[in-house]
This record gives C-alpha cells, sequence and structure tokens, in this order.
C-alpha cells in the first residue's frame, strides 16, 4: 500500500514537472518575469521599437535569452528599413549568445555561416569578414584547431583582413590570428598581429579594446621574457583616455599580475591590489574568471594553502557557471590549481591525480602553452613519492618542450641580433659613402657639363637611327605589300587575256561564218548556244574580278538584310541552269521551306552561286547537284554537294589559305580559281563558316555556317 501511495503521488508530481518543463521551453529559456515581460511588451509594440530594442540590451537585468529574441525582432527591423550591414550583425550577435548559452557547435557555426551568407548576398565585406572570424574564433575557443574549415576560415580572414571595411572588425580580425599563432608558440607572428590590431584599436571609435590588446602584446613578452618598452607601453596603456576620461580597467592589472617574466612577486601583488580596488559585483564573468584564477596562482606562489582553497572554490563555483565557450583553458588551469593546493599541505598523490586531469584537459583543449608547468609538476610529484620511472618520463617531456619554446624564443633573438648586425654595418656603409660623394662632387660636376652635350649628341643619334629603322620598316611592309598585289595583278591579267579571248574568238568565228552564210538554221542555234554559255561564263567571271578589286581597295559594301534563304537559293538556280544549260545537269533543293537570316545578299548570292556554278561545272553531265538547307536555333546551314572530279588535300588546303587555284573542268577547260578565292574572303567578313569536304573522284561538299 505504501509503494501504491508513493506512485500515486508521483504521478501529479511528474505532470507538473513536464508542465513546467514546457513553459521554459515556449519561454525561450527567458531566466525571470522581467524577460517575459519585456519580450512580450516589444513584441507588441507599435511605435518606437528600434529604440526601445537598443534600450533593453543596454539593460543589465535582460538575459542572454531574451537578448537573442531582441536581435530577432531588431534583424526584421533593420531588413526593412534596408540596413542590411546592422541586420547581418543581428544575426553574428545572436551567434555569439547562442556560445554564452552553451549551445552545440553546430547550432552555433550554423547562425554564424546563416550571417555570412547573408552578408555575401548584400555584397557586406565587413560582416563577410567578421563572420569568417567568428567562426574560426569558435574552433578555437572549442579547441578544434587545424579543423578542415577552421583552416579555411583563417586563411579567408588572412586573405580578406586588408580589405576596405569596419576598422574594428580589422583590429579584432588580427587580435584573433594573433590568439591562434599564440597557441603554437609562434611569438613572432603573434606579436605582429597583436602591434596591429594595437594601432588600429587606439585610433578607433571604442579605443578602450586596446587596452587588453596591449596586455596581450605583455603576454607575448613575458612568454619570451622581452623587456625591452614594457614599462613605456605601460604607462601608454594608462594614459588612454576617451571623451576625457581614463579607461584603464581592473582586468588590465589582472593581466600585468600574471606576468612573472616581467615583475617580481611584489610587483605583480601591486597591479593586483589595484584591480582589487573595482568591487567584484562590478566585474563580469568573464573578467571575474580571470581574477580568481590569477588570485589563485598568485596565493600558490605565496604558498597560502589555506585562502587558496577558499578562492579555489569560489572560482570552481563561478566557473561552472560560465559557458563552454568561455571557460577556455580553465578547466585544464583549475586542476593545475588543485594539484598545487595539495602540493601545499603535502598530499602528493592527491596533487599528481590533478595534474594527470590537467593533462587530460590540456590536450583535449589543443593548449601546448599548459604542457610545460603541468610537466614540470608531475615530474615533481612523481618524485616525491618515490616513483622515478614517471619521474623521468615527465622529466624528459619538460626538457623536450622547453627546448621547442627555447628555440622559437632563439629564433627572435638571434633575428634581432641580425637586423642589429645589418644595421651597424649599413651605417658604416653610409658614412663611407658620404666621404666619397663629397670627394667626388666636384669631380662629378665638372665631368656633368661634357656628359650634357654628349647625351643631346647620343639622344639626337638614337632618335634619328630609331626614325630610318621606322622608315625602313614601313617601307618592307608596303614594297611586300605591293610586290603580292603586283603578282596577283599578273595572275589575273593572265587569266582575263585568256577567259575572255576564248568567247570572243567563239563569237568572231560565228560571225565569219555567218557573213559566209555557210550554216543551216540548226548549226546556228548550236553555235549561238556555245557563244551565250561562253558569255555567260565570261559575265561570271567578270563579275568576280570585279568584287576581287573592291575588296583589295576596301571599298565593297555591306550591307544587313532580312534575306528569305530559300528564295535566295531559287534565284541561284535559276540562275546557274540558264549560264550553264549545256551542262544538262540538275540543281535539287531538297528543302525550300522560309528560312529568315540577316546577311548581305550580294555577297551571299556570289558566295552561294559561285560554289554551285563550280559544283555544275565540274560534274559529268546529266548527273545532280544536290543543295540541303538546315535550321538551327542560332544559324542557317547550306550544303552544296556534287559529284565531279573532287579535290586533292593540297587542293583543299590552298583554298582554306585563300589561294588561287588553277584546274580543269570536266570539259577540259581551265577555271581560275578565283571565284572560289572570294568565296572564302566574303565569307570572312559576313563571319560565316565554310567546311569543304573532298575527294578525287568522289566530289565535293561545300557547308556554310551562316549566322542568323
Amino acid at each position: 500500500m505504501l509503494r501504491l501511495a508513493h506512485g500515486i503521488l508521483r504521478i501529479p508530481l511528474l505532470l507538473v514537472s513536464l508542465f513546467v518543463l514546457n513553459i521554459a521551453a515556449n519561454a525561450q529559456k527567458f531566466q525571470d518575469p522581467y524577460n517575459d515581460s519585456v519580450y512580450f511588451y516589444l513584441l507588441n509594440l507599435k511605435e518606437g521599437k528600434n529604440l526601445e530594442l537598443s534600450r533593453v540590451l543596454g539593460d543589465k537585468k535582460a538575459s542572454d535569452s531574451l537578448k537573442y529574441e531582441i536581435y530577432g525582432m531588431r534583424f526584421i527591423e533593420m531588413e526593412a528599413m534596408e540596413n542590411y550591414w546592422y541586420a547581418a550583425k543581428c544575426i553574428v550577435d545572436q551567434g555569439i549568445i547562442l556560445e554564452h548559452l552553451g549551445a552545440e557547435s553546430d547550432k552555433v557555426l550554423a547562425k554564424f555561416k546563416d550571417a555570412l551568407a547573408y552578408s555575401e548576398k548584400h555584397k557586406d565585406t565587413t560582416n563577410i569578414v567578421w563572420s569568417a572570424i567568428r567562426i574560426s574564433k569558435h574552433y578555437l575557443n572549442t579547441g578544434k584547431l587545424n579543423h578542415t574549415e577552421e583552416l579555411y576560415y583563417t586563411q579567408f580572414i588572412i586573405d580578406n583582413i586588408e580589405a576596405r571595411m569596419d576598422p574594428e572588425v580589422r583590429y579584432l580580425g588580427y587580435n584573433h590570428l594573433a590568439n591562434r599563432h599564440l597557441r603554437y608558440y609562434d611569438f613572432k607572428t603573434a606579436l605582429t598581429y597583436y602591434n596591429k590590431s594595437y594601432e588600429l584599436a587606439k585610433v578607433s571609435r571604442n579605443p578602450g579594446t586596446s587596452i587588453f590588446i596591449g596586455a596581450n602584446i605583455l603576454s607575448v613578452k613575458n612568454q619570451y621574457k622581452d623587456t625591452l618598452g614594457v614599462k613605456e607601453l605601460i604607462q601608454e596603456i594608462e594614459n588612454l583616455e576617451h571623451n576625457g576620461k581614463k579607461i584603464v580597467t581592473p582586468r588590465f592589472y589582472i593581466e600585468l599580475s600574471k606576468y612573472s617574466n616581467l615583475f617580481s612577486l611584489e610587483e605583480r601583488l601591486d597591479f593586483m591590489s589595484i584591480a582589487e580596488e573595482t568591487p567584484v559585483e562590478k566585474l563580469n564573468k568573464e573578467v571575474l574568471n580571470n581574477y580568481y584564477h590569477q588570485k589563485c596562482e598568485l596565493l600558490a606562489e605565496q604558498e597560502n594553502p589555506y585562502d587558496l582553497r577558499y578562492y579555489l572554490e569560489i572560482f570552481l563555483k563561478n566557473l561552472n557557471q560560465t559557458p563552454p565557450t568561455q571557460k577556455f583553458f580553465y578547466p585544464s588551469q583549475i586542476e593545475i590549481l588543485f594539484g598545487k593546493y595539495y602540493q601545499l599541505i603535502e598530499e602528493d598523490q592527491k596533487a599528481i591525480d590533478h595534474f594527470e586531469k590537467s593533462l587530460k584537459q590540456a590536450l583535449i583543449l589543443d593548449a601546448p602553452v599548459l604542457l610545460e608547468e603541468i610537466y614540470q609538476e608531475l615530474y615533481k610529484g612523481y618524485q616525491n613519492i618515490g616513483d622515478y620511472k614517471n619521474a623521468f618520463h615527465y622529466l624528459n617531456l619538460y626538457n623536450a618542450h622547453v627546448d621547442k619554446v627555447f628555440s622559437l624564443n632563439k629564433v627572435k633573438e638571434i633575428e634581432d641580433l641580425i637586423v642589429r648586425y645589418e644595421t651597424d654595418k649599413k651605417q658604416q656603409t653610409i658614412d663611407k659613402l658620404q666621404v666619397e660623394k663629397e670627394f667626388t662632387a666636384f669631380v662629378s660636376e665638372q665631368k656633368s657639363r661634357d656628359n650634357r652635350i654628349l647625351r643631346y649628341f647620343i639622344l639626337a643619334l638614337v632618335l634619328l637611327s630609331s626614325l630610318m629603322v621606322y622608315l625602313y620598316v614601313q617601307n618592307r611592309i608596303v614594297a611586300k605589300k605591293l610586290k603580292k598585289l603586283n603578282v596577283l595583278k599578273d595572275n589575273v591579267f593572265s587569266v582575263l587575256s585568256h577567259d575572255i579571248r576564248s568567247p570572243l574568238n567563239t563569237f568572231k568565228s560565228l560571225l565569219s561564218i555567218s557573213d559566209r552564210r555557210e550554216l543551216t538554221t540548226d548549226e546556228y542555234k548550236k553555235y549561238l548556244e556555245v557563244v551565250h554559255t561562253e558569255v555567260g561564263q565570261t559575265s561570271q567571271f567578270l563579275e568576280s574580278i570585279l568584287k576581287w578589286a573592291q575588296a583589295n581597295q576596301n571599298i565593297l559594301p555591306i550591307s544587313q538584310q532580312s534575306i528569305d534563304l530559300s528564295t535566295l537559293l531559287f534565284e541561284v538556280k535559276e540562275r546557274v541552269s540558264t549560264d550553264l544549260k549545256d551542262k544538262r545537269s540538275s540543281i535539287k533543293i531538297l528543302d525550300d521551306q522560309p528560312v529568315i537570316i540577316n546577311s548581305d545578299k550580294d555577297l551571299l548570292n556570289f558566295i552561294i552561286r559561285n560554289i554551285t556554278y563550280n559544283a555544275v561545272k565540274f560534274s559529268p553531265s546529266n548527273s545532280e547537284v544536290k543543295i540541303m538547307v538546315i535550321e538551327k536555333e542560332q544559324e542557317a546551314i547550306v550544303s552544296i554537294e556534287d559529284h565531279g572530279k573532287g579535290m586533292t588535300q593540297e587542293q583543299i588546303k590552298q583554298f582554306y589559305r585563300g589561294d588561287m587555284t588553277a584546274s580543269l573542268d570536266m570539259t577540259g577547260e581551265k577555271s581560275t580559281g578565283l571565284g572560289l578565292a572570294l568565296c572564302r574572303d566574303f565569307a570572312k567578313r559576313l563571319q560565316i563558316s565554310i567546311q569543304l569536304n573532298s575527294e578525287p573522284n568522289k566530289g565535293s561538299t561545300f557547308t556554310l555556317h551562316i549566322p542568323k
């Protein structure tokens, strides 16, 4: 009965728990009624919403969950106002809040990538780089360096950080790159990036940021014991002002209290005392963790286990309330502090256990900067309990790590020595050159007068030589062109005299026979047909000669117009059939559907007519010449196929080169090749591509690709 009653009581408790969990889920993780009431007030606000959102974001009572929702509201407002830069920033700020709330990495990275995609869409250089910085920084904070995406976005930052963008993004980007290099003891690169970041931050609209960047510079100097310029840098930071007020914060003095290689323990305790002038309740969680950590470190150095234990418990409690991405190396460092505490109260085994835990955490977090201290403490711990095997193991690890860091440190020292040596050497050279310069000044002045005259003479000679070379080259070009034209002229006149003489002789013979009246009517008609054919061929040839002359004188006009290709082909067919009717060859157009193109009608007619004319002329009698048209989206294809004597490979090459090649047609008459040469040139002017496929005794096919 008791168990049953207990079970019955558990049912309402379970229901209540589920109800509370449901409310918590629907309340967007709001922490108290203040957040709920403010959220619903803002949600229903009609006017002045943007101003009210800004006020709530600045209110310390507003939780991260509430701020997350407000940034969502502000994004909508900013996008409506077409303020895409601020809208992208709202998405980034939501991602930062998700980090603070300890959200899964996938969700955080997805938010930052949303901001990146939004910024790329609106070509917002600043927020493109800022989103990439946050992605890379998230990997750094979660100990996932050298992840494929981390390497990609880090390189992206390096490649784009010098682009024109908001200065704040630039100095935060340089600071992040420095932090990353510092993780691997790359002090030189880290210091270079920190210095760039510091100089940009000093002149930004928020110079307070330069304080913690300056502290980072001092941190690097502390790690390789470089005291040069330390006091000057601290003094410069302490004198920084914004709107007439000092802006140095407790965080800066907490950082100074860490630098054991730059300051004595007494000096560092003084720095901590300055930091403690600010009440603890006024410090945010991040600075508070930093304070408790350093307070414990100083108490361990003072060998004060009682106060150390007290502050360790406070530190641990505060750390448990810190989001994972803000814990940094603290999980490993707090284990080190517990180990030091147990060392002080002489419980060596417990101390070793905590140092071992610290080592595991450091390896998980990819924090090599912690390894030196951990190896050293483990070596001492195992030595104290007489476990010399493990003591020797960690001593070797410690020495190897110190050697690595020492080598990296010495690189910087050696580089500085080289720079100093080179500087001194250059100064000695400069002094020597100065003496020589004074000694040779007078001699140079005297020589300069003579050299001036010589330079003028050489300049005139060079100009005259250049003019002569130019005239010579131009003369050679003109002579070459004239020679080529002269050869063409001789060929044309030779062909012209032959081709015109033949029909004239035929016509003369006909007239002579007619005068003697020796011909019958049928014989006379046959002679007239011969004369008609030869006159047609001569007319075709003379037209080619005219086109050739116009082309060579650059006076051949080109007039684009709309042409029905089927009509043009019909005209060509009629003309060629009339001129060569004695061949008894037929011309067949396979597709006479209308095909509209834009081109020069006369030149296109000339090209197709000449190719068709040759196809008939070089084909045997009673053969068929086929003309086929294919219409495509961007062009019309005209194919002219004959079954004549065909062409050799050499003749095909000559056609593509534009050479005139004489040959004999099927009747033994000589053909000049001028028509085909002109077809090729005119096609080039009309942007028409001609393909020629031919074999001896198997005919030829000319394919014209005519753009629409």
